[in-house]
């Protein structure tokens, strides 16, 4: 739990730099940091790629609240049919072993 922990504090760290920068618009999109950690580049390339951070033609970049909710709300949705297969093949195997 504790690296997923670790995670989301990331991922939280890299969308706070665009909302603190109120980079959320094609206009007022910014330069994008350098991020000295793997981890925060990481993270940076999966929104990314994932379209929650958006790159503008001239190379400046701009959070995109709507796509990162969407992208949130999938992933907890993902989330948790994982954690109710689990639990179900859990009942599962204790019922017939």
């Amino acid at each position: 739990m504790a690296i997923i922990s670790q995670m989301y504090q990331v991922e939280d760290r890299v969308i706070e730099t665009f909302r603190v920068a109120d980079a959320v618009s094609p206009q007022s999109a910014i330069v994008p940091p350098v991020f000295p950690r793997y981890d925060l580049r990481a993270i940076f390339m999966r929104f990314a790629r994932k379209g929650a951070l958006v790159v503008t033609p001239d190379g400046r970049v701009w959070l995109d609240e709507n796509r990162y909710a969407s992208y949130m709300q999938n992933r907890s949705r993902a989330l948790a049919g994982f954690t109710v297969g689990v639990v179900v093949l859990t009942i599962l195997a204790i019922i017939f072993l």
